[in-house]
């Protein structure tokens, strides 16, 4: 077996075993990251952080943003075959939910691995400056609105390589 044919499977089984997880970190991030209402922002919060399942839930959290990191890396080293962003709408739902996989992982890529890491890192520093620092980061509570927009994007990205991986996977059979 080639690298590139390990490190496919090892992404695929990794992103199937993970998405939903990372979808609603992702969703709820991009709702965390921008003012809205208090109730709304203490729900996303309890689901970004447990999934409303307490202490399992955010050992569930953490598990799947270290897989997210893996991904990342893994992804990008597959797209780099290929380098490409483009989105090919006319090829059909098939081709073009893979080239949005494929286009929105890179594009992606340093703000969504910046989150995933200091998601991860902020959970294993002692409090303290460094671990402050890996909060601003994650959170950019601190920053100006258009970086809490970007912010928002970028945990969007989870959510779309989520839902776009699982839809890769995905092969209707005929006749049913």
């Amino acid at each position: 077996m080639t690298s590139r044919r390990f490190v496919l499977i090892t992404h695929r089984w990794i992103g199937l075993s993970t998405s939903i997880i990372l979808v609603i970190a992702g969703a709820t991030g991009a709702v965390l990251a921008v003012p809205g209402p208090d109730l709304l922002r203490r729900a996303a919060s309890r689901l970004h952080e447990t999934l409303a399942l307490g202490s399992v839930g955010n050992m569930i959290v953490l598990t799947a943003t270290g897989a997210a990191i893996v991904l990342q890396l893994g992804g990008v080293w597959l797209w780099w075959k290929r380098k490409s962003f483009a989105v090919r709408l006319s090829a059909g739902w098939r081709r073009m939910v893979i080239d949005l996989h494929h286009s929105a992982g890179a594009l992606g890529l340093v703000l969504m691995l910046v989150l995933a890491v200091t998601g991860v890192g902020m959970t294993m520093i002692a409090p303290g400056p460094a671990r402050r620092l890996f909060v601003d980061l994650h959170t950019a509570r601190e920053y100006a609105l258009p970086v809490k927009l970007l912010y928002a994007l970028g945990s969007l990205g989870f959510l779309v390589q989520g839902v776009t991986g699982v839809l890769m996977w995905w092969r209707p059979r005929p006749g049913r």
